[in-house]
């Protein structure tokens, strides 16, 4: 084939004839080829035009889509349809433009075609490039040329039509197209379903400039409705939510407002509002969802408007004005003429003069107005900050505006003209007046806060008299010198102050029949003025006057009256009030020897008190070591000294009275003067040991410093010494206190002394006494004096208590049998030469048996002690035997004493009293013998003897006045009801002494039972010290066996007492925690018996040491209470509506005990569990341990409930301590 022929489109050569079938075949393959290359490109094209389309669509669904929910603002459409255009662009020039401009070679597309059939590769592409004949491939030769040829009719000969299927990928196109239809679809869709949203949304998006809107989501109403409002205030901002897509919690309403000042606005702010859940209606008529909000703004006016999602208000504007108020208020006051001039500067009281005050704005404390005298006229100037509309004459108005009490005060307004912010009221104080001012603006803003004035009004009283001095009535002697003040007061002014004297002697005394005590008096004379004072309108004026009885030649069983009288300056209508007169103060003239009996009853009475104190000194004597009571040990060492203190002017009240009576007993005076000073000396000795006790409580935190605890004890112990000696210097053979604080003061020197022998027999043991020492020689020599006055004071005291035995046989027969049983016993015992046996054996060194005699003697001195103790145990019993039978009488004539008033009422209303005497007459007879019985009994039953004594006195003078021509029933009914009063008091007094002897019973059984404890305890630690010591013997020898084994003995003696006293003691078994104590001792010294007996000391020291704690647990919990805690054992024992019920004694174990032994039961529990795990303690010691944890738990749950139930409280699982 010619050569040109391959260039000829059609095949064909002009220039010659047409080419021969070979390259006609060629020439086919390159045409389609060709045309396989135009449609690639054309897919191509299409593939790409579809997919930008298809995003395109896409990013206008999305933008349109997110205007919807986010309005988007025109800005940021112009700038998403600039940036739509450019990327638009940017894809054609990148994308469609390069598609289109795709010519590809046909020697490429063969060369695809071979890589689709490999039967034909590298024959079409090189057939195609030698029938082209263009480039590399256009032969150089003819041999070349013919070689081209051949490949050229081969390749045509080989290419068939079919090897084009497959060569053009058309999935892509596909792909393109789906996505662009998916996407014309969805929008379509969307267009199809709301076409005006889509318009809009179209509109917005690709024409942003058009101005096209989104219909509203929300619709906003202001509903404040106010135009003018108070400055100051909050404003609050009200809105209607008319309609919305959201729920109103979920919508947002905003105010936005400006402060207007000098015309100008502000910076906008804005504040959220919130929903109040309720509907509101709209000036339109809308309804709507109330929003609110309230904003503060300090200025001349404020703009706000309301905003939501989608809709806001136009700028309203509130103006501000200040609310009315009040800016000052001054008073004027003129008090009746009456009572000018009176007032004295610094006087309380109603002001007498003219006085004028600042009341401030009627907001605080300056709002009231001094204490003015009824009939004062008033002036109040109120200065307002503007003008308020006033309508003076308008009683509505004024009340509206000052209150109800303007009307009542007749008050009157009046308004300066000039000057409309300043009014005037004016009225006449009757009565105290409160003006609560509500003021209202001309745009009916009403003033925020109220201002309120008061104005007190103050009646003139009556002045009142008062004797003062003497304070109460008194009895005295004929030649008394007494000292007489009489006080008047009143609220405005004194005219003047007198006293008076009035001379009363029995009815009947003149004609020489005077009447019994208790009977009717009759003046002697008429009434002697004895000073009188000019008070001068002062409003405090005293009269003095010293009474020398001894020139009125009274007698006993006359009376001086004294009385008081005051005259104030009050003056209604000119006529002045009757002179005040005070209650009379009586002096009853009574003999020497009821005089100097009654002296004799306040030293008795001050001699019990110091008794006690000895007591409560003695108790706290054993808590002040305790290094945790510190700070109620300080506090109780101080109640003791203020007690002191008034014990001290006890004593000096009684001085004084002798004194001024003129006794001259000089016996009397010098017990006083003694009395006084002992009393000084215990006060300064308290203080000394309560100082003592605050430094000793400042060094607690540090080591126990012995010296200051010393110095402590050292006070205490002169305290009570001052205490005891004044006892026995006050004491008249009433009792058996004095002769048992010497025996047991004696008991005690005898222990000590016994210590101290025992100490220098360990020094001087074994020695002769040619061997001692200087200082061991002297020891020995101290001990033997010390031993022989001890032996005196023991015969000296065996000597009193015959003699004191003897005294007291008439006054307290059950105390004189145990002093006489005391002194026998030191007779028959003969504890004073035993005591000197005991010190010839310490001359001689031979201390041990100094020893066995000196505890001998102890023995028998307790044994005294115990004599006298079960003497007063008996004389307790009888008496309370004697008390009930006492309650069940006084019960009878509280009775009868009842039926008889009963009885009066009835004759009185009836008007016939005849016969009603008979009936007192019984009453009392059957008074007398209770009388009788009460004072047979005792000393302790005084008291009780004095109200029923009183009770027959009172009865005599309504028999006296039934009796009487006529019957005085007024003064026959005080009488009897004087009586059943007085017997009632008796009965209470009867049942408190009850009462507290029980207690005192309760309180000797606690003591002997924390004794008997104690002695446990030093038993159980001189076992566990001797079992100690035996234990580091590695190889006990036998007289070291036989000794384990007689501790052995020892141990089950201890245990075998213990069960003893829990079964003597039955409280025991109703304390729980006391009875799982003793449960657990049992254990514990079982467990060292056992250990002992097997001649393991070691093995025994464990549980001898559970043993002794559980013992000093029950020591400490037995101890004294001190006063708030015993308030609390008080309160759990049955305070309220329980069964302990009021007034009830405390049980022998009270709460408060088991509470505190719970408490060191927990502490040493939680001692051995430390030990334990820093032991390692295996499975059981750990279980064991738990077990024990669980028990207390239980047993602290009990506790609360029975203290619940005591206290009258539902039980409660309260949890376990």
């Amino acid at each position: 084939m010619p050569e040109t022929a391959a260039n000829q489109p059609d095949g064909r050569d002009e220039r010659g004839p047409a080419p021969p079938a070979g390259e006609q075949a060629i020439d086919r393959a390159r045409r389609a080829l060709i045309a396989l290359a135009q449609r690639a490109r054309a897919a191509l094209v299409a593939q790409r035009a579809a997919r930008g389309v298809a995003v395109a669509l896409a990013i206008v669904t999305v933008l349109v889509a997110a205007d919807v929910f986010l309005r988007l603002p025109a800005g940021l459409r112009v700038a998403h349809l600039i940036l739509g255009a450019g990327a638009a662009g940017w894809a054609v020039w990148r994308r469609l433009i390069p598609a289109w401009r795709l010519r590809p070679d046909p020697a490429v597309v063969a060369l695809r075609v071979e890589r689709l059939h490999p039967e034909i590769a590298g024959l079409l592409a090189s057939g195609i490039e030698f029938a082209e004949g263009s480039g590399r491939s256009r032969p150089s030769s003819q041999f070349e040329a013919a070689l081209a040829r051949a490949v050229a009719r081969r390749a045509g000969a080989e290419f068939s039509r079919e090897d084009l299927r497959g060569a053009l990928r058309l999935a892509p196109l596909g792909h393109a197209l789906l996505t662009l239809a998916l996407v014309a679809i969805a929008g379509g869709s969307i267009a199809l379903a709301r076409p005006e949203l889509a318009r809009i949304g179209l509109t917005r998006a690709l024409a942003p400039w058009s101005g096209a809107e989104w219909p509203k989501r929300t619709m906003v109403a202001d509903v404040t409705g106010i135009e003018v409002h108070a400055r100051g205030s909050a404003i609050p901002i009200r809105a209607a939510l008319v309609r919305s897509t959201r729920e109103p919690e979920r919508t947002d309403v905003t105010v936005e407002h400006r402060a207007i000042r000098d015309g100008a606005a502000g910076p906008t702010r804005s504040e959220l509002l919130t929903w109040q859940r309720r509907v509101t209606d709209t000036p339109a008529g809308a309804r709507g969802e109330l929003f609110e909000r309230l904003i503060e703004v300090d200025a001349e006016a404020v703009e706000y408007r309301l905003v939501t999602l989608d809709d806001r208000t136009g700028w309203r504007r509130v103006r501000l004005v200040p609310p009315p108020e009040v800016v000052s208020a001054r008073v004027r006051i003129e008090p009746p003429a009456y009572a000018s001039g009176l007032a004295r500067r610094g006087d309380a009281g109603p002001i007498t003069e003219p006085t004028e005050a600042d009341l401030g704005a009627g907001t605080d404390e300056r709002a009231i107005a001094p204490p003015a005298l009824a009939g004062s006229g008033v002036e109040l100037a109120l200065t307002l900050n503007k003008p308020v509309p006033a309508q003076p004459n308008d009683a509505g108005w004024l009340a509206a505006t000052f209150g109800p009490d303007a009307a009542a005060a007749g008050l009157t307004l009046t308004v300066d003209p000039a000057e409309p912010n300043r009014w005037r009221l004016r009225w006449r104080l009757d009565d105290s007046v409160r003006l609560a001012l509500s003021l209202v603006d001309e745009f009916g803003i009403a003033g925020e806060a109220e201002a309120v004035f008061r104005f007190p009004s103050v009646a003139d009283r009556p002045a009142s008299a008062t004797i003062t001095k003497p304070a109460s009535d008194l009895t005295v002697l004929a030649t008394a010198v007494v000292e007489v003040e009489g006080e008047g007061r009143d609220d405005v002014g004194l005219e003047r102050v007198w006293l008076e004297r009035q001379r009363v002697r029995p009815a009947g005394a003149q004609a020489g029949s005077p009447s019994g005590p208790g009977g009717a008096l009759e003046p002697a004379g008429e009434p002697v003025r004895l000073a009188e004072i000019a008070a001068a309108g002062a409003r405090r004026a005293v009269a003095r006057a010293t009474i020398d009885l001894a020139p009125l030649g009274l007698t006993p069983g006359d009376q001086v009256w004294l009385t008081a009288r005051a005259q104030d300056v009050f003056a209604s209508a000119g006529a002045p009030r009757p002179a005040s007169v005070s209650a009379v103060r009586v002096l009853r003239v009574i003999t020497e020897d009821e005089f100097i009996a009654e002296v004799r009853g306040e030293l008795s009475a001050i001699r019990q008190s110091a008794i006690r104190l000895f007591e409560e000194q003695a108790q706290l004597r054993e808590l002040s070591p305790d290094r945790r009571a510190g700070a109620e040990a300080q506090r109780r060492q101080g109640q003791i000294t203020d007690r002191l203190q008034r014990l001290d002017q006890a004593v000096e009240r009684a001085q004084r009275r002798v004194r001024d009576n003129a006794l001259g007993d000089r016996a009397l005076e010098n017990v006083l003067d003694d009395a006084g000073r002992l009393l000084r000396d215990a006060g300064e000795w308290s203080g000394r040991a309560s100082d003592r006790q605050a430094r000793a409580d400042l060094e607690r935190e540090g080591p126990i410093d012995k010296e200051a605890e010393r110095q402590v004890d050292d006070a205490q112990r002169r305290v009570q010494d001052e205490l005891a000696n004044l006892a026995e210097l006050l004491d008249t053979g009433q009792d058996a206190w004095v002769a048992r604080r010497r025996l047991e003061s004696l008991l005690e020197d005898q222990r000590a002394l016994a210590e101290r022998t025992a100490q220098a027999g360990r020094q001087t043991a074994g020695k002769p006494v040619e061997a001692l020492t200087e200082q061991e020689r002297s020891e020995l020599d101290a001990i033997v004096d010390r031993q022989n006055e001890l032996a005196q004071q023991a015969e000296e005291l065996a000597r009193d208590l015959k003699d004191r035995a003897r005294e007291m046989e008439e006054s307290d027969p059950a105390a004189a049998a145990g002093m006489r049983q005391a002194a026998r016993r030191a007779r028959e015992s003969d504890t004073a030469q035993t005591m000197r046996q005991a010190a010839r054996n310490a001359q001689q060194n031979q201390t041990a048996d100094a020893g066995r005699r000196q505890e001998q003697a102890a023995q028998d001195l307790e044994q005294m002690l115990e004599d006298m103790d079960h003497a007063e145990r008996s004389r307790e019993e009888v008496l309370r035997r004697v008390i009930a039978s006492l309650i069940e009488s006084l019960d009878a004539l509280i009775a009868q004493q009842e039926r008889a008033l009963a009885a009066l009422a009835a004759a009185e209303e009836a008007g016939d009293l005849a016969g009603l005497d008979r009936g007192m007459i019984r009453l009392n007879q059957n008074t007398l013998g209770v009388l009788d019985q009460a004072s047979g009994a005792g000393r302790e039953l005084a008291p009780v003897a004095d109200l029923i004594g009183r009770a027959v006195e009172a009865q005599t003078r309504a028999i006296l006045a039934l009796r009487a021509e006529p019957a005085d029933a007024p003064e026959a009914r005080d009488g009897e009801t004087q009586s059943l009063e007085l017997l009632t008091e008796a009965r209470a007094r009867a049942e408190e002494l009850d009462r507290q002897m029980q207690e005192r019973q309760q309180d000797r059984a606690r003591r002997e039972l924390r004794r008997a404890y104690r002695e446990a305890l030093e038993r159980q630690v001189e076992l566990r010290e001797s079992a100690g010591a035996l234990a580091e013997v590695a190889d006990p020898d036998r007289r070291q066996r036989l000794e384990i084994r007689r501790l052995a003995a020892e141990e089950r003696d201890l245990a075998a007492s213990l069960r003893d006293l829990r079964d003597k003691t039955e409280d025991i078994a109703q304390a729980a925690v006391f009875d799982y104590t003793h449960d657990r001792l049992d254990t514990a010294t079982g467990r060292a018996a056992e250990a002992l007996d097997a001649g393991d000391a070691g093995s025994a020291l464990a549980p001898a040491d559970t043993a002794i704690a559980l013992l000093q647990g029950l020591v400490e919990a037995l101890r004294e209470e001190p006063p708030g805690e015993r308030d609390f054992s008080e309160n759990a024992g049955g305070g309220g509506s329980g069964a302990g019920g009021q007034g009830q004694p405390q049980p022998l174990i009270p709460p408060i005990a088991e509470l505190r032994l719970l408490r060191q039961i927990q502490i040493d529990l939680a001692r051995r569990t430390r030990r334990a795990a820093d032991a390692g303690a295996d499975a059981d010691e750990a279980r064991a341990l738990g077990d024990e944890q669980a028990e207390l738990g239980e047993l602290g749950a009990d506790l609360i409930r029975r203290m619940q139930e005591q206290q009258g409280a539902p039980p409660a699982g309260g949890p376990t301590p």
